[in-house]
């Protein structure tokens, strides 16, 4: 596992480029919710793996998850101050550890 970093690597890089040719990933799986989607791409680092939410996991560039701006700052994003945050987001749409492993799969049947 890569050590948390505030720069993305070429490689970090190139995959969030590969992510965002599937666009956001909670429409892309849940097709459901594809008409909530609305704005930018944006790149949303999970928490999955810190000891603590949002810590140690923080700004790991190999465990992020595109989601539209609406998924993930707006009022249906787990971000706040104007989304629902994690717990709520997660019962919603699901966990970010589930969208986290599909992305990788997405990216491994490349």
């Amino acid at each position: 596992m890569t050590k948390p970093n505030k720069h993305k690597t070429v490689a970090q890089k190139a995959r969030a480029e590969a992510l965002k040719e599937f666009g956001c990933i909670v429409a892309y799986l849940k097709p459901q919710f594809a008409y909530q989607c609305c704005g930018r791409l944006t790149e949303h680092h999970t928490h999955v793996g810190g000891s603590r939410p949002g810590r140690s996991a923080f700004r790991n560039h190999d465990k992020i998850i595109i989601l539209c701006w609406k998924h993930h700052q707006g009022d249906l994003g787990l971000d706040p101050p104007y989304g629902m945050g994690t717990l709520k987001w997660e019962k919603m749409f699901g966990s970010e550890d589930y969208y986290l492993e599909e992305s990788n799969n997405l990216l491994e049947g490349l």
